[in-house]
């Protein structure tokens, strides 16, 4: 892209997803950030220190619809709470704006199948914000293993393991499978290059303590789970946890080779603050990437 061709984004939610945006845009050749739209002052103040650390200096609304009408954009973020993105997509997907969604796409399956519909009965881009697999340290692996360097895949489990979640009910976000998952269901796929066709899940609620209320009700999210997914020439498994004390998330692949034996790659997520691992490519050392006979 030529430096005259400059793309006009527009970003709606400015809580902590959209303030990695933010940073991320500011490595995107030729992206103009003009126009952030978030109603509530307290994840703003915090935004506003992002943006004095970036190249943007964008205009400030507090309705997402003011915005689209006024910034004149080429692309729209959308980061807000996933149980909001349908209602804003079903209004944005009559523009012929360029689109970024936040994953999860929504918060239950009818409503993105809807979404889906919708976005293929368009001419403009659509797009859902599943980053892992471009993480720098997901994206190099993902190299060398399509590149063949280790053999075909049998064998991929996921062990994510993070700090409690907000909110402690299912009900706005689909719970931890949805909210989080998803973008390791997606790494699944992405690495095998393969579709389900037969899940197994046992899930429990067991980490929260009995004084924590959510509108004054107990908590009723699926706080731990684990899943086994049989693709049509592999199988994967993820073991999660959403309430450990120490957020961390990490994967392992195991890989046939020609002979006996399996080559594990393993890489920790949160081994490095996320906007050093969305912005930067980072050395394989730094990045934790090891291969193990």
């Amino acid at each position: 892209m030529s430096h005259d061709q400059v793309r006009r984004y527009g970003l709606i939610g400015a809580g902590r997803m959209g303030q990695e945006h933010i940073r991320s845009l500011a490595f995107v050749e030729g992206a103009e950030l003009v126009a952030v739209a978030e109603p509530n002052d307290r994840p703003m103040n915090r935004t506003f220190e992002t943006l004095r650390n970036s190249p943007f200096r964008p205009a400030i609304y507090s309705e997402w619809r003011e915005m689209i009408a006024a910034a004149q954009l080429d692309a729209v973020i959308l980061a807000t709470p996933s149980f909001e993105h349908h209602d804003m997509l079903v209004e944005l997907m009559t523009s012929d704006l360029a689109i970024l969604v936040e994953g999860p796409l929504c918060s239950n399956l009818k409503q993105a199948q809807n979404i889906v519909k919708l976005a293929e009965a368009r001419e403009a881009l659509t797009h859902v914000g599943l980053a892992y697999r471009y993480m720098p340290p997901v994206a190099r692996f993902l190299e060398r293993l399509h590149a063949g360097e280790a053999g075909t895949p049998r064998m991929l489990t996921i062990r994510e393991h993070r700090g409690p979640s907000t909110p402690l009910t299912d009900a706005p976000v689909g719970g931890t499978f949805v909210e989080i998952c998803s973008h390791f269901f997606d790494l699944m796929r992405t690495a095998l290059k393969d579709e389900p066709v037969r899940i197994y899940a046992s899930a429990g609620r067991d980490a929260p303590s009995p004084d924590e209320t959510f509108d004054k009700a107990a908590p009723d999210i699926l706080d731990n789970a684990m899943v086994i997914i049989d693709f049509s020439k592999a199988r994967a498994h993820i073991s999660t946890f959403a309430c450990s004390q120490k957020g961390l998330s990490s994967a392992k692949i195991f890989l046939r080779l020609g002979r006996p034996g399996s080559w594990r790659f393993r890489f920790r997520l949160a081994s490095l603050p996320i906007r050093r691992v969305m912005g930067l490519a980072l050395s394989e050392k730094r990045l934790g990437l090891r291969r193990i006979f």
